[in-house]
């Protein structure tokens, strides 16, 4: 649907402000050299991207209801690994993946250009 490539635009773009914001204040954290700053800022991009890319998306869409028994915890429509979770939940994902994959190319041809 396209309520659904929507969230994976917007998804893109919050990747890209997160790695931005993480490799900036990681010049803060006064690191013992340039390459353990490089290292540092990789994983908790990695890890920040993660959680905001797929883990948010899977646990919004899982029924976890009758796991929990909360109303209000993972209202989602999908109970499992099926073929509506790979319409709902995996084609987002996939999207989401070929944008964030083809965004940090397209930044840094658009400085080259500009």
């Amino acid at each position: 649907t396209m309520f659904s490539y929507v969230a994976s635009v917007l998804v893109a773009v919050v990747n890209i402000l997160l790695a931005s914001v993480i490799r900036r204040t990681g010049k803060w954290q006064m690191w013992k050299s340039r390459s353990t700053e490089a290292s540092g800022s990789m994983i908790s991009t990695f890890f920040a991207q993660f959680l905001n890319s797929a883990v948010v998306l899977v646990l919004v869409n899982l029924d976890l209801r009758k796991y929990f028994g909360l109303d209000w915890l993972g209202d989602g429509d999908v109970s499992g690994f099926s073929k509506d979770w790979y319409l709902v939940v995996g084609t987002p994902i996939f999207v989401t993946l070929l944008i964030n994959s083809v965004t940090p190319h397209m930044i840094l041809y658009a400085e080259k250009v500009v």
